[in-house]
């Protein structure tokens, strides 16, 4: 069975903290790219094994982790590609 290629696309809601969601990101995988001003993008695909989560449940974590460390607010996308991951959704 093949692997799928999960990746979550990253954005802050405030200026300023692109180092520190770096830091947490790098937490999960070692496949981090920032995206300056505001947003991130990393490939979660072995994460999901490593973890034995989710992608959802991975982008969870992220959140609340981003939120308790340092006080970041961020909206994430999840998909198969970082083009979809930052596919904006909603209003």
């Amino acid at each position: 069975m093949s692997e799928v290629a999960t990746f979550v696309h990253v954005r802050l809601r405030q200026r300023g903290g692109l180092p520190e969601l770096t830091t947490v990101l790098g937490r999960f995988t070692p496949i981090v790219q920032a995206l300056p001003p505001g947003a991130a993008v990393a490939q979660l695909g072995g994460s999901l094994r490593l973890f034995a989560a989710g992608p959802v449940e991975l982008a969870q974590r992220i959140r609340l982790q981003a939120l308790a460390w340092f006080g970041l607010e961020t909206l994430l996308g999840i998909g198969q590609c970082w083009f979809v991951a930052a596919a904006p959704t909603g209003p």
